[in-house]
């Protein structure tokens, strides 16, 4: 996904991203096209308004994150300062089950939309299955209707951009063929 959706999708969800700026540069969160920008905005307005109206868990942590933030860190629980420190460090990683949603990777794989969050309960999750399911008919790259496409790495495109992708396979595979052909010649 393009810088700009990534920092809008970030602007408007903030909770959702809380710890992003602790990892390191390498790591991406969003790992697809930008046509399944729309279906990701769409997952995370939901799981928000499902969080934020169903459970306090997101405000406590979100409250947490807070009084860290206006130095307040005797306030909060012991384990989260801990973990947040070693994160900073660089030698920490989020547990496994966390008490609170948070993004860890979206990408596309095999095809369509994966969502890897922690903290999630039974209707955050089937939040998340819906919004896979629809990748499978949206374009990655343009978000109009597609359908999943072989042929080298497995894509979900529409008419358009599964012309184009096999247009830049055409002109890889005589590339490839060139150069073989001119190895052969220096032999």
């Amino acid at each position: 996904m393009n810088d700009e959706n990534t920092a809008a999708l970030n602007a408007k969800h903030p909770k959702m991203f809380l710890f992003h700026n602790f990892r390191s540069a390498s790591h991406f969160i969003f790992e697809c096209g930008d046509g399944w920008y729309n279906i990701i905005s769409a997952m995370l307005n939901q799981i928000e308004y499902h969080i934020g109206n169903n459970n306090d868990r997101f405000n406590r942590f979100a409250e947490a994150q807070d009084m860290i933030n206006n130095g307040a860190e005797d306030q909060v629980y012991p384990y989260m300062l801990q973990q947040i420190e070693a994160i900073k460090n660089g030698n920490g990683e989020w547990p496994v089950e966390l008490d609170y949603p948070v993004v860890q990777q979206i990408k596309e794989k095999f095809g369509t939309l994966r969502v890897y969050m922690n903290g999630l309960d039974n209707e955050t999750t089937a939040i998340i299955n819906m919004a896979e399911a629809m990748s499978h008919t949206t374009c990655e790259e343009c978000g109009n209707i597609g359908k999943i496409r072989a042929g080298g790495w497995v894509k979900t495109l529409c008419d358009g951009d599964e012309i184009k992708r096999q247009e830049q396979i055409a002109e890889r595979e005589a590339q490839q063929a060139s150069y073989l052909a001119s190895m052969v010649d220096k032999k």
